[in-house]
């Protein structure tokens, strides 16, 4: 079998939650199976193709294709067209299915797999740029075509059969994972020397949907009650209407004890977990969450919404709060900064459940569904 991948997302200098997961599921892929042929397919200026990942396999290959991304996606959503199979150089005809990690700008003839990471543009539409919405509405059409629809919780599960009226037989659990940190050198004493000793942490892309705003109002009330002079570390890229967070941030009587540092790297990213306190993540609505189990697994104390996706990927490894109320989230990060037995309970039990999620898991899976539908 030889399976397209849609990869043109991964040319983003700087790669979210998706660019993430579709990087990790690829490399558990390729070990996984030598037999199959895969096909990564990429458009873009030379300058965007040049970011593109390398894969290292014997039956991995990538077809990039130098033509604009903005003018193939303006003709795929007026006219339908081109197919991808089309845009494609060589061996094209040969690809027996597409597998897209994402719901870019999508036309084909062929079998296709979808993931569907989330409906919250459905959802929660006002958190969106109409720009944005325009896009997403776009992918209602792609997602009931599909042949196999691919999501990483019960929830998001639940959403596609309720919005978008998919068949349950069409849609199929594959969670995302977390690879395991690397082990932490005895000397490190701090992810970065400027950063503080003692700090609470969030990480998301800076947007209404994640909530930042909440965290910087119960990061003050925590202090104001508290007197504890711990610091606020906000990291994320800029996402849509992330403007109000910067100027709450610059507003807040601690002002200069909240950092936004913006995007972190996957490096930095693994040793700010482990010098945290507690992790907070109100997210209004996920489809699954990855931030929180990257917490768990490496052994830092979770605080997050009781809402979507978070509870079943969660359990009781750690400590749920309405996104709503910013009480409740003040509360939270009191209790885990003021009872150490606590703080220490809920890291042991992150540790253990981060194992229940595997890329391996997770790619054997994908495997299945794509040869399954694919030989109907």
């Amino acid at each position: 079998m030889r399976i397209g991948i849609d990869i043109r997302h991964l040319s983003d200098p700087q790669p979210a939650g998706v660019g993430g997961y579709t990087r990790q599921l690829l490399e558990a892929l390729f070990r996984l199976d030598q037999v199959n042929e895969y096909v990564l397919f990429a458009t873009g200026s030379r300058r965007t193709l040049a970011r593109l990942p390398k894969f290292e396999a014997p039956n991995v290959r990538v077809v990039a294709v130098p033509i604009p991304n903005k003018l193939l996606n303006a003709s795929i959503a007026l006219t339908e067209r081109p197919f991808l199979e089309s845009v494609m150089a060589s061996g094209a005809k040969t690809i027996d299915c597409w597998l897209f990690p994402n719901h870019n700008f999508i036309t084909t003839k062929l079998p296709y797999a979808i993931m569907v990471h989330d409906l919250s543009y459905e959802i929660f539409p006002e958190f969106f740029t109409l720009k944005s919405r325009w896009r997403h509405h776009l992918a209602r059409r792609i997602i009931k075509g599909a042949d196999a629809v691919l999501c990483p919780s019960t929830s998001t599960k639940q959403d596609l059969m309720e919005i978008y009226k998919i068949d349950e037989t069409k849609i199929y659990l594959t969670p995302l994972a977390v690879s395991k940190p690397p082990a932490c050198p005895a000397d490190s004493q701090s992810p970065n020397p400027n950063f503080p000793k003692r700090y609470i942490l969030s990480l998301a892309t800076l947007e209404p949907r994640k909530n930042q705003i909440s965290i910087i109002e119960a990061y003050e009330a925590y202090r104001n009650e508290t007197k504890d002079e711990i610091k606020l570390v906000i990291g994320g890229g800029r996402g849509w209407k992330s403007g109000h967070i910067f100027k709450a941030a610059k507003r807040s009587k601690y002002a200069n004890d909240i950092r936004l540092i913006g995007y972190v790297d996957e490096q930095q990213k693994t040793e700010l977990y482990r010098q945290a306190q507690v992790f907070v993540f109100p997210s209004f609505y996920e489809g699954f969450g990855l931030p929180v189990l990257e917490a768990m697994a490496t052994g830092c104390p979770v605080i997050t919404s009781h809402t979507s996706s978070l509870p079943e990927l969660v359990g009781d490894a750690g400590l749920m709060i309405d996104p709503y109320n910013v009480n409740d989230l003040k509360m939270a990060i009191k209790l885990i900064l003021t009872s150490p037995r606590l703080r220490q309970d809920i890291i042991q039990k992150g540790l253990r459940h981060a194992q229940d999620f595997s890329w391996e898991s997770t790619a054997k899976k994908t495997l299945e569904i794509l040869t399954h539908f694919t030989n109907k």
